[in-house]
């Protein structure tokens, strides 16, 4: 027994001075990968010049490039590597290394404009924390311009290959003058994506899916004319899913929340309070087939330029000109068919200074016959159906800055549009090159713009 007892205590010794230089393996791989894939989600060259590891700690240096910059941003990193600290987990320190920047080190009194800390998991996920400190100073070189600063922190998450979380908060920015100041108050940033990171690859899923929702809290605006005061809230979510095998479905929905603009001095005629509205884009229908075809082309056209001509070579970007203008006009008939469909909408926009209504909806008609002579585009459009239909109240045509209601009018009076209920109306339709607005043949009129040189 007792012997048995001592061999496990012996295990137990060489299994505890093991673990952390195989946890400290395991961290090298995922600095590795994590590094590799933040370089493909940045766009941009991240080379690891050092890695010194230890028992329990490592120190690396990453060199980071943008485009055709030659001087890298250099990156030093301290990893502290389980199994005691966090098990199964590794802690890395950054911080840049800079030169000596007389601006910065006033402004921050000589800190980094940066922290970076970032935690990864032993499956491969990271949290990353960076944070900027805090200061409030008049400018060095204009004594009447103060600035107040008062950071950020935010975090990401990322988990696999593809989804990442964040979050920011910026509490205040203020800068003011003699002649004016914008002051920023409770910024907050926060969403999901799981998007793929860099270059798509053939054959990967296009079941791309993003949110993004902002808020700000307070923002005045004073000038020597004006002095205002926003506030307002905005969500935006884009995705793409596959609507059946072949065909594709974009979505993408703008909400604006809680949107308070309110005139404090200057020409803005009153407030205006708008709760909740949305600009919804639906496109479905499209087919996958081609669209990858053309984004693997695509990648490997910049790809190649990159190599021969630097990221900002004007013979290559006069290449990809050249690739677009002979590749699209093709592209658009290989994918749209008669399942292809798009809606754009503002389901509805009620504010305290009035409202407005505004949805198109366009499909296509394969069994109208083209005529061949045509350009594809123009074949497309034979095919082309859309509706209209919008309206929008004559009191927030008023509060708009610019506005021209006699123009609004003399538009009515020729039927273009419809006045009525102190309302301003139109509905349109647009079908085998037929053009019809309120009702009134404006098939001519399209004619003219579309022979127009």
């Amino acid at each position: 027994m007792r012997r048995l007892l001592a061999l496990s205590a012996v295990f137990v010794v060489l299994a505890a001075l093991a673990a952390p230089w195989l946890v400290g393996v395991r961290a090298q791989t995922l600095f590795r990968h994590n590094v590799a894939n933040l370089a493909e989600h940045l766009q941009m060259s991240i080379d690891i010049t050092r890695y010194d590891r230890g028992w329990f700690s490592a120190d690396a240096v990453t060199e980071l490039r943008w485009g055709d910059r030659r001087a890298p941003v250099i990156v030093q990193h301290h990893i502290t590597h389980g199994p005691f600290v966090a098990p199964g987990w590794a802690d890395i320190e950054s911080t840049i290394v800079r030169a000596h920047d007389p601006l910065l080190d006033y402004f921050f009194d000589g800190r980094s404009p940066l922290a970076v800390d970032t935690r990864i998991q032993y499956n491969g996920d990271a949290t990353i924390h960076v944070s900027s400190p805090t200061f409030d100073k008049t400018s060095p070189k204009a004594p009447d311009l103060s600035i107040a600063w008062g950071g950020f922190d935010s975090k990401f998450r990322i988990s696999g290959e593809r989804h990442v979380d964040y979050s920011l908060q910026a509490p205040k920015l203020s800068i003011a003058a003699a002649d004016g100041a914008i002051h920023l108050q409770g910024l907050a940033l926060s969403g999901f994506s799981n998007m793929p990171a860099g270059t798509w690859q053939a054959g990967s899923p296009m079941d791309w899916d993003s949110e993004m929702l902002l808020r700000l809290e307070q923002a005045r605006i004073r000038s020597a004319q004006e002095n205002i005061s926003v506030q307002a809230g905005l969500r935006w979510h884009m995705s793409t899913e596959l609507d059946t095998a072949d065909d594709l479905l974009f979505d993408n929905r703008l909400q604006f929340r809680d949107v308070d603009i309110h005139p404090l001095q200057g020409t803005m005629p009153a407030p205006f309070r708008l709760d909740d509205t949305a600009l919804h884009i639906r496109l479905s229908g499209i087919a996958t087939a081609p669209l990858a075809d053309f984004i693997t082309r695509l990648q490997a056209l910049v790809r190649y330029m990159e190599v021969q001509y630097g990221s900002e070579g004007r013979y290559g970007n006069g290449r990809l000109q050249a690739f677009m203008e002979r590749r699209l006009p093709q592209l658009l008939p290989e994918l749209l068919s008669d399942r292809t469909r798009l809606l754009i909408e503002i389901p509805s926009f009620d504010s305290n200074q009035g409202a407005l209504e505004f949805r198109l909806a366009a499909a296509i008609n394969e069994q109208v016959t083209n005529n061949s002579s045509l350009p594809q585009w123009l074949q497309l459009l034979q095919q082309l159906e859309v509706t209209l239909d919008a309206a929008i109240d004559q009191s927030l045509v008023a509060y708009l800055p610019g506005h021209n209601m006699p123009l609004l009018r003399q538009l009515a009076n020729e039927r273009w549009l419809e006045h009525k209920e102190q309302r301003f109306c139109t509905s349109a339709e647009l079908q085998n090159m037929q053009l019809h607005i309120n009702g009134r043949s404006a098939s001519g009129l399209l004619l003219q713009l579309l022979t127009r040189n």
